[in-house]
């Protein structure tokens, strides 16, 4: 075909089947995005990297509120996951019925030239939306120690001091040491990991929950097997304080001088 295509359909085959040919077009290239889009998501999932607008902030402080918004990350990846498939199937449903309207009014060498052209061009947008997201893939997995991505306790250590000096207001005669702030600054809820289990507390608890629950021995027996099997095969978690930050606990909590309060105001 010496003339141009475009051209040529609006001319011979008028200018809304000209208009089909472009939809037609435009559906194929975001197609091709949204398939890229796909796999940048699908491998962030795989390698547990949240991309940069699901990441999540909170005012909430601690170990638990990082697994939440950790937790709440993941959740909207896979959500995100979910509406990118229901996109692409929408796209390629309305692309088939575009081409079904392109088959009644276009010869099949005209047709074929579409199709030519249309392939060509999505494979163009392909390539590029794929070294994009590639690109960006890439930065995120380097950045892997990023804030977001960061435990409590590192992001706080990296934490300029006068930040930390308006999480704890120090009204004491007591010079408070650098892990002492660190610790204070996690705030009245931080709850320390435990350096053993409390396997006694707990039969005492199943037992006592037997006796008020008053359950028959077979059941009863059940739940002490559970039980058991649970707590053989538990392991203690890993500390989620520093060496120096241990210490600085101890050293606060035998200190009969001071005394430890949320702010009336604020999160100090």
């Amino acid at each position: 075909m010496t003339e141009n295509l475009h051209r040529h359909i609006a001319v011979h085959f008028g200018r809304n089947t000209l208009q089909l040919v472009r939809e037609y077009e435009r559906e194929s290239r975001k197609l091709a995005d949204y398939r890229n889009h796909l796999r940048f998501n699908l491998r962030c999932r795989q390698s547990r990297v949240v991309p940069k607008g699901l990441r999540l902030g909170s005012t909430v402080r601690g170990h638990r509120a990082d697994l939440i918004l950790q937790r709440a990350q993941h959740h909207l990846l896979s959500e995100r996951i979910r509406q990118v498939h229901f996109t692409i199937d929408a796209l390629q449903i309305k692309i088939s019925q575009t081409l079904q309207e392109l088959e009644t009014l276009l010869p099949s060498p005209i047709l074929e030239e579409v199709y030519k052209f249309v392939d060509k061009a999505q494979r163009a947008q392909h390539s590029q939306g794929k070294e994009r997201q590639r690109r960006k893939f890439h930065t995120l997995l380097s950045k892997t120690h990023s804030p977001q991505s960061e435990p409590t306790q590192l992001r706080e250590e990296n934490t300029p001091e006068d930040s930390r000096e308006k999480w704890v207001k120090n009204f004491s005669d007591r010079n408070l040491t650098e892990p002492e702030k660190r610790v204070l600054a996690k705030g009245l809820n931080f709850s320390i990991s435990p350096q053993q289990l409390p396997i006694v507390d707990l039969i005492t608890a199943t037992e006592t929950a037997i006796r008020i629950n008053k359950l028959s021995q077979t059941e009863a027996e059940q739940i002490r097997m559970k039980v058991s099997a649970t707590l053989s095969s538990a392991k203690v978690p890993p500390s989620n304080l520093t060496l120096q930050e241990k210490k600085a606990v101890a050293s606060l909590s035998k200190d009969q001088n001071i005394t430890i309060l949320p702010a009336d105001k604020g999160s100090s």
